[in-house]
Order: C-alpha cells, then sequence, then structure tokens
C-alpha cells in the first residue's frame, strides 16, 4: 500500500463530501462521502477508465492487457438483462476527464459467463478490443484479506473525473471464496471498477466492483468480484 499512498501524496485532490454540497449521500456511499479525485492522465490511474455504452450510461474499466478490459457483466446486458448488448455499441475510454481522454477502443468480443449463471461470482467480464492501446495496463493478482486496498472509478455524482476511496478493508464471505466485502464508497458508475493492493512493481488489481449487499448483521457492504474469479486472465500469487 506505500506505493498507492506515496502516488496519493502526490496529487492535490479534494475530498468528493456529499455533506458539504448539501446533497443527500447516495446508494454505496458509506458514511461520509471521502473520495477524492485522482489525476486519470498520469499512470497507473490512466489504465482505468469508461466503458461507454452508445445507448446511454457507463462503468468503469481497468485495461489489464494493451487489447483487454476487466469489468462488471451487468454493465453490458439490455434490459431486463437476458442479453448483452451489440459489441458495436460499447466503447473504451482509458484516461478519462471531462471529455479527453488518452486512448480509445471499440470492443470486439466480451468475454464472460454465459448470462444463464446468475450467480454474484459470474458479475465478471472482458473486453476484447479491436486493437491495443498505447497505455500500460495493469496486472492481476489474488487478493490478499490481510492487505488495505483502495477503489477508483467513475460514479453517478462525478461521471467525468476519476476518484478514489481509500482504506477498503476486504474480507471473505463464508461459503464464498470468490467473493469478497469491502466498506469503501462506491456508487452507480463505479460498477466494474477495480479494487488495487500493492504489488511488488506497484499497484495490482485483485477485483472487480459488483455493486452493494446487506450484510446478516443488517449493515451494507460493498461486493467485489475476486480476480480468481476471472476465467482466462492470468492471476499472479
Amino acid at each position: 500500500m506505500r506505493t498507492i499512498l506515496m502516488l496519493l501524496a502526490l496529487l492535490a485532490a479534494a475530498p468528493a463530501t456529499a455533506a458539504e454540497a448539501g446533497r443527500p449521500l447516495l446508494p454505496g456511499i458509506i458514511g461520509g462521502d471521502d473520495r477524492v479525485m485522482l489525476d486519470s492522465a498520469a499512470a497507473p490511474w490512466s489504465a482505468l477508465g469508461r466503458v461507454n455504452r452508445a445507448r446511454g450510461g457507463f462503468c468503469t474499466g481497468t485495461l489489464i492487457a494493451p487489447d483487454r478490459v476487466l469489468t462488471a457483466r451487468h454493465c453490458l446486458t439490455a434490459r431486463p438483462g437476458n442479453r448483452y448488448l451489440p459489441v458495436s455499441e460499447l466503447h473504451f475510454v482509458a484516461g478519462y476527464r471531462r471529455g479527453d481522454f488518452i486512448a480509445h477502443g471499440r470492443v470486439a468480443r466480451i468475454q464472460a459467463p454465459p448470462l444463464s449463471e446468475q450467480g454474484k461470482a459470474a458479475d465478471w467480464a472482458v473486453l476484447h478490443l479491436d486493437g491495443t492501446l498505447p497505455v500500460p495496463p495493469l496486472p492481476v493478482r489474488r487478493p490478499d484479506d490481510g492487505l488495505p486496498a483502495v477503489i477508483a472509478g467513475y460514479s453517478q455524482n462525478r461521471p467525468h473525473l476519476l476518484s478514489l476511496s481509500e482504506d477498503c478493508a476486504l474480507a471473505t464471505p463464508a461459503g464464498a471464496p470468490d467473493l469478497r466485502l469491502h466498506r469503501c464508497d462506491t456508487t452507480r458508475g463505479t460498477s466494474g471498477a477495480p479494487v488495487l493492493q500493492d504489488g511488488p512493481e506497484g499497484p495490482v488489481v485483485v477485483g472487480v466492483v459488483s455493486g452493494f449487499v446487506t450484510t446478516a448483521d443488517g449493515h451494507g457492504a460493498g461486493l467485489l468480484v475476486s480476480a480468481e474469479a476471472v476465467e482466462g486472465v492470468e492471476v499472479s500469487p
């Protein structure tokens, strides 16, 4: 986590607090909204971007190879969720900020579990782009519940700015080894965002944001799919 904290120390970012602006907190914001804004043009954040849908809406995605983007499966379906959107309607923009971006790729193929598979651990997808992007991708590693994590993504109330939530402690739910619970701020649009921990050479992707659940004790918690559940992707130990 030292690497990520050093990167954050270089940013002159202000908290995105809804309370300061007198706005109600969105679903998925736990306690106060203490997310900070990031410079999406700087590595490693430039590997993150928006998965845009031609018919409206977006999610967050992460470049994990020069031509592959990790995101959440539910971002790619057409209502009522029983079919995928045509790939011609899906685009990825890396390093997006206020209409500008570093690189753009069209989606050529969706790699994901069949939509008939409804388990929460099936909420992942890898988008194969029609070419490579000139942006350093992030490596993928199995999550370590003993290490702190951060989540960075584009959200409903900050759709044009990449924001980060820190100190996301991870916990594995009983009987669900491919899922993790967390207590970081995530809301609509953040789906598909990477969960990051420190690796030997910098941040690594250990999971993908899926949604928000109510735990057995009645409290809210964020839900992510572990990188180990993503098929066809090399995951380091």
